[in-house]
């Protein structure tokens, strides 16, 4: 036992040491817990809150199988001591680790648990039923602390809170295999574990809980439906089916932000966000309303169709068509979320929009394209962009079009072109025109771009005339779009300030910096990107790096309060000590489409996904600052240069009480800290710091209480000793992540940026 508790200390050491960050970063590994003793376990989940993640670890040390651990099951052990299966005193119920042998490892489980208690089990009277097969998800695992013997079957109930029909659901697992429980619908479910031989009862509230939110808005981007005033509208014109039998493209987006409430196990702390729905969940829906026709395909991964036209009688002109999407929002894992009711009878629709145009005989523009080039003409994007991939790169803007009409019968004749930048024409008709190098000043916004097209066709006329008679039509459509920026191009005035770290010079990309005129880059629309601090050296805060150092290669983002992402030479200097780094590599990854998915985080892609991690990561430090926590970076407030006091509770400052200690229990909060009424409010606890410890059994009894004492409060499960649950992380968590009004930690806000968000990709790219 005194083996293992040196080795606990060595390792939360080498923890901090090797990474240097705060211990809970924007990404978080999912390392398995079964290592109980290995360095992994420190890094288990690095952010507490796992709200749709069953990872439970049963406390050991229940002998007699009373589900608590008295004098009784101390006895059993001290009879047993030594004792293998062919020993006379060999007592089963001794082996608590399952190595068929009684050794000082059991010993030292039941003194660690001494005066434990597992959670009480649901009331038997209780209808009890069978987990369903779909539904709310949980997934997880169940492990035994210490345990090396083979997996044993397990029995998880779940009850609902606010169920008044108070339905039992049970399942059963095999420990350390992964499962994944199904419940009806999610809310504030209580999942209790029970069934291996030596564990005390655990329990887990599942308190992630969703609902409708704002309803599905879908936005047509073509064709375009222009209002005109008194209410009237113009639609665009195609050729109808004797014209061009080719379809015409329907082009939209839907899109959905769903309400998610996390609520702490006593009901004194309640957090909101949103979540934005998978696209993968919303279906599209094409019908005709009128004007005939028929619908030539759905998109399997989006929401676009195309329509094939008729053709128009022989004395009809024209003709309205009206096409109706409707949208299924079908997340079946949690139908609390879902809009509408597809289940219902009619079954009702998340959303209905109707796009409307009209068909005629004449041959029409079908549509306008725009792609970003280079000088040498190769693609830079299929969105407009104003800037290149470094500052020598002109990028142009190319405009195309393509026409409905008969080829053998109408001939395109001339082609004009309005476009706000000055270029050329080139092909037969000018129906290509390429811009003049786009300024990389030139600010984010939408644009038009009108197109002229004159068709023509020789006049039916016989005999025909000596000489060849034209009849002309012409028609004319303006496209919007918008001049965005790429997240993963570099910033176009070549600034490198901000990308100053341990690797080196690094140009950051557009979406980091915020410049005059771009109101739409990430970096000037975030709160917190731009904040500047007089005493680091460069001012800025939040600091570009292409990649995390490998020892944290799986990581988003860090808050180094240690300066051990400073650039060579400058390791641990006080300039370069409370710096945020965005891992570029990693932070673009996610988009809106695909957002990146953690059980314990807020889904989220995109401008999202940078705005949750500068939030997360600013809470660290904020917390960090706050009076009476460490106030600052110097000497005086983190520990001589090699010590560097928070999280470890055996560093003494040789200040003398009140900070004898500057973290007692570990938990990376400083001990004056826990004292406060900010801090008592979400149940910190503060070690008594007079009490000396004789050695370090004594320590890791005396904090283990304190260390997860906002994890116990929060899951209101008062057994929880896992690395996984340390208080920074849970506070950082809690008010980064989800933020609290009228706080230092108000968060960030899900979908609150979309509005200024002129990425390629962002809201504003339709």
């Amino acid at each position: 036992m005194h083996i293992r508790y040196i080795l606990q200390v060595s390792l939360w050491n080498r923890r901090w040491t090797k990474g240097g960050s705060s211990r809970c970063p924007a990404n978080h590994a999912f390392l398995s817990p079964l290592i109980a003793w290995a360095v992994f376990s420190l890094c288990l989940l690095l952010s507490p809150l796992q709200a749709q993640d069953l990872h439970i670890t049963l406390l050991n040390g229940d002998c007699d199988g009373d589900n608590e651990v008295p004098l009784f099951d101390f006895g059993i052990v001290v009879n047993a001591f030594g004792s293998t299966p062919n020993d006379p005193n060999w007592d089963p119920r001794a082996d608590l680790d399952g190595d068929l042998e009684v050794t000082l490892l059991d010993y030292g489980i039941v003194v660690r648990n001494f005066g434990a208690v597992g959670a009480e089990p649901f009331d038997p009277a209780l209808p009890r039923q069978p987990a369903p097969s779909e539904g709310y998800a949980l997934p997880g695992f169940i492990e035994l602390e210490d345990w090396l013997g083979s997996s044993q079957p397990v029995r998880i109930e779940a009850l609902r809170e606010d169920d008044p029909e108070q339905i039992v659901y049970w399942m059963e697992v095999q420990s350390s295999e992964p499962f994944t429980l199904h419940l009806p619908q999610s809310g504030l479910w209580w999942v209790k574990v029970s069934g291996i031989p030596h564990a005390l009862r655990a329990q887990r509230s599942a308190k992630k809980a969703y609902s409708k939110g704002d309803a599905v808005q879908v936005i047509v981007v073509y064709p375009s439906q222009e209002a005109l005033p008194e209410g009237t509208v113009q639609y665009e014109k195609f050729g109808d089916g004797s014209v061009d039998d080719k379809p015409i493209p329907i082009h939209i987006h839907a899109f959905d932000y769903d309400d998610v409430t996390y609520t702490s196990s006593d009901g004194s702390v309640e957090l909101k966000n949103r979540e934005r729905e998978k696209p993968s969940r919303l279906r599209a829906q094409w019908e005709i309303v009128n004007g005939g026709g028929s619908i030539a395909f759905l998109n399997p991964l989006g929401f676009d169709t195309a329509y094939i036209p008729p053709s128009l009688g022989a004395g009809e002109s024209s003709r309205q068509v009206k096409l109706r999407c409707k949208i299924w929002d079908e997340n079946a894992n949690d139908p609390p979320r879902r809009d509408g009711n597809p289940d219902a009878i009619p079954p009702v629709p998340a959303a209905v929009t109707d796009v409307e145009f009209t068909l005629v005989k004449d041959p029409t523009i079908a549509t306008i394209d725009c792609q970003a080039i280079s000088d040498d003409g190769s693609a830079v994007s299929s969105a407009p962009i104003a800037s290149g991939t470094a500052s020598t790169d002109r990028v142009r803007l190319r405009f195309t079009f393509s026409a409905r009409r008969n080829k053998t019968v109408w001939e395109l004749y001339e082609v004009q072109w309005q476009v706000p930048w000055p270029g050329t024409a080139s092909g037969d008709k000018g129906e290509i025109f390429t811009t003049e190098p786009i300024q990389p000043s030139e600010p984010h916004d939408f644009f038009n771009v009108t197109v002229s097209a004159t068709f023509r066709r020789l006049k039916p006329i016989l005999p025909p005339p000596p000489e060849p008679e034209y009849e002309y039509v012409r028609d004319t459509k303006t496209r919007r779009f918008p001049l965005c920026f790429s997240k993963t191009d570099h910033d176009e005035w070549q600034n490198i300030f901000r990308g100053i770290s341990f690797m080196g010079e690094r140009n950051p990309p557009n979406w980091f910096d915020a410049k005059p005129g771009h109101d739409g880059h990430w970096g000037h629309v975030l709160e917190g990107f731009d904040e500047i601090d007089p005493n680091l050296a460069g001012q800025y805060v939040v600091y570009y790096a292409p990649d995390a150092p490998t020892a944290l290669r799986n990581w988003h983002a860090m808050f180094d309060w240690r300066g051990v992402c400073a650039p060579p030479g400058h390791e641990h200097s006080l300039g370069y000590r409370g710096r945020i780094y965005l891992f570029g590599g990693r932070i673009t990854q996610p988009s809106d489409e695909a957002p990146l998915e953690y059980p314990s985080f807020l889904s989220a892609g995109g401008i999202d996904h940078v705005g949750r991690v500068v939030a997360h990561e600013s809470a660290h430090r904020k917390l960090w600052l706050l009076p009476n926590n460490w106030e600052g970076f110097t000497e005086d407030e983190i520990g001589i240069p090699g010590w560097f006091f928070p999280g470890n509770p055996t560093a003494e400052t040789g200040t003398g009480p009140p900070d004898e200690f500057y973290d007692r229990d570990g938990d990376g909060v400083r001990d004056r800290y826990e004292k406060t009424s900010a801090a008592e409010r979400y149940h910190f606890a503060a070690p008594d710091h007079t009490l000396r410890f004789p050695n370090l059994d004594a320590l890791y009894r005396y904090i283990l209480p304190f260390t997860y004492s906002i994890a116990r409060w929060w899951f209101g499960d008062q057994t929880i000793k896992n690395s996984a649950y340390i208080d920074l992380e849970m506070h950082a968590y809690l008010w980064g992540e989800w933020g609290e009004a009228n706080t230092p930690f108000q968060g960030f806000r899900i979908g609150s940026k979309d509005a200024d968000d002129w990425s390629i990709g962002g809201r504003n790219d339709y």
